[in-house]
Parts: C-alpha cells; structure tokens; sequence
C-alpha cells in the first residue's frame, strides 16, 4: 500500500503543477487580443488535470489515511510554483489561488470519506460524482480570482468602445426613426395644410427639432448644438433618411459611453468569464458525461489489476427498536 500511495502523491503533485501552469495561461480578454483558440485549449487541459486531481484524491481517500495532510500540502506547493513560473507571477493572488487549491484537495478527501459511509456496497459513482460536482465551486473561484487580478494588471485600450464597433446599431435605429419620426411629422403637417408654407422646410424645423429633444434626453453628455442636421437626406413625399446623422455623431456616441463604462473596467474579467462559462456549458455537460464513462472504466480496470482490492468488513450498526 505505501508504494501505491507514494506512486498516487507523486502523480497528484505532477497534476497540481501542471494544473497551475495552465490555468495561469488562460488570458481572459482573448476576444480584445485575439486567442481565442488558445484559451480554449487551456481551459480544456484545465478541466482534464481538474478531473484527474480529483481522481487521485478519490484513490489516497481509500489508503490508510496516514500523511495524507502532508501530501496535499506537497500538491498545494507544486501548484503555488506552477504559478511562480508565469510571466505575471504575483505572489498575493498565488498564494490565495494556493490556498483555495488546499481546501479543494481537503474538501474532495473529507466528503468523499464521508460519503463513501452511507453506502453498503461499494459505488464509485455514486461516492464521487456528486463530490467532484459540488467541488467544482473551487474552480470557478480559482477561475475568478485570475480575472481580477488580470483585470488590474491589464491595460485597458482608451478607446474600449470604437466608432466602428456600434456601426451595426445604425441601421436598424434609422430604420425606426424614419418610420416612427417620419409618421409623427405626417400628422403634424396634415394639421397644418391650411397655412401657405413649404412643407419642406416645416418637415426639416420639425424633425430637427425632434431629434435634439431626443438627443438631449439621451443618458449622454451630447452636445446638441454640435449636430449637423444637413447630413440628412430628404426624399420625395417629405420622407427622409437619418443614417449619414447617425453615422456622423457615432465618435462622439463612442466617446461617452467610455466616460460610462470607465469605473466598471475592473470587473470587466468577471463578465468575460461568466460569459465564457455560459456558452460552454453545454460543452462542459458532455465532458463531464464523456468523463462519467471514462471514471467507471478506469476504477473496474484498478480493480481487476488489484491495484484497488474490494473487501467485506462487518460494521456494528446502531438500531431503534419501538
């Protein structure tokens, strides 16, 4: 038993290094850098190691118990200097990546002891799973004490928000303020038939003075008098079109809502991660079914080598009796 349990501490410390490596890899604003593809492949080494750390520490669960502090203290080093070999080494967000790492080995080991109780008949998968599951909380607080450390070391672009990014969101707002603008300014000129004015130039006072009421209202700090309203194209039948104006103040549009979202930069990590989760979820459903499969494989193959040995003890169990 001690040569296996060396053998599965040497193993578990190999895993938390290497864990460490490459979790520290992962670059949370991949979408603004272009590594997209890169830190799909970290975080995919990351799950994996993660699933594998958690299968050592089921197997030292069923030794004799001895030393086992020792060895997760051994797995929590080994992930501490698997992180000092990172350009962006810092030691407090190590060391405390370090320290949730040892809870996640001590958490694993006490409930999977605990659980491994309530049942009569050896089932490693109703013993483990529900344990790795629940230990998965352990990750995402890793996952997330990265982003914000990354988040204050990254050096934010001054111009998050570009001209060129809200592009898209012309078109479909023309296309609402010229049907919405252009029926309202409709009416308004039906009312006003009777007088001996141009109608064009009632549509162009009206309209103008729509939009910078409805600029002024906007939670941005526009300068209305700074609008150019000769950048809209007026068409036949007093209809127009307000795209080259929307195309025209998009600088300024960019500008401000950087202004906005400048205090909020810092948590900026957070968002991209939980987003990150979110569209992997249903991949990180298929893993973790490909690794129920994988699991029971493994544990029906340690058992047949007798690397895993299966006994019967007799327990004396407690009995109420009315």
């Amino acid at each position: 038993m001690r040569v296996k349990k060396y053998f599965l501490a040497t193993i578990l410390i190999f895993f938390s290094f290497l864990f460490a490596f490459f979790i520290f890899q992962l670059d949370f604003f991949g979408f603004l850098t272009g590594k997209h593809s890169i830190n799909l492949h970290y975080l995919f080494y990351c799950l994996v190691l993660w699933y594998l750390v958690s299968f050592i520490v089921f197997l030292l669960d069923f030794s004799d118990q001895k030393n086992l502090v020792l060895v997760f203290l051994g797995g929590t080093t080994a992930f501490f200097f698997g992180s000092v070999l990172q350009k962006t080494f810092q030691l407090f967000p190590t060391l405390l990546n370090a320290f949730f790492f040892y809870l996640f080995l001590f958490y694993l080991q006490f409930f999977t002891k605990q659980r491994a109780r309530l049942f009569v008949k050896f089932s490693p998968q109703e013993i483990f799973l529900p344990i790795v599951r629940s230990s998965f909380i352990f990750f995402l607080i890793i996952l997330g004490i990265n982003s914000y450390f990354q988040g204050q070391n990254f050096k934010y672009p001054t111009s998050l928000i570009s001209p060129a990014s809200l592009y898209p969101f012309v078109k479909p707002i023309a296309i609402t303020l010229n049907q919405q603008l252009g029926s309202q300014i409709q009416n308004e000129l039906k009312k006003l038939a009777n007088q001996n004015r141009n109608q064009q130039e009632l549509s162009k006072i009206m309209l103008d003075q729509s939009l910078t009421q409805m600029f002024a209202n906007l939670p941005l700090n526009l300068n209305t008098k700074n609008l150019d309203f000769s950048k809209i194209v007026f068409l036949q039948n007093n209809n127009f079109d307000v795209t080259p104006l929307l195309v025209s103040i998009l600088p300024s549009v960019a500008k401000e809502i950087n202004k906005i979202i400048a205090p909020y930069l810092p948590f900026l990590p957070f968002v991209i991660y939980l987003l990150i989760l979110l569209m992997l979820s249903p991949i990180l459903w298929l893993f973790n079914l490909i690794f129920v499969g994988l699991f029971m494989v493994a544990v029906r193959f340690l058992i047949i080598t007798n690397f895993l040995q299966l006994t019967v003890e007799k327990v004396d169990q407690e009995v109420i009796i009315l």
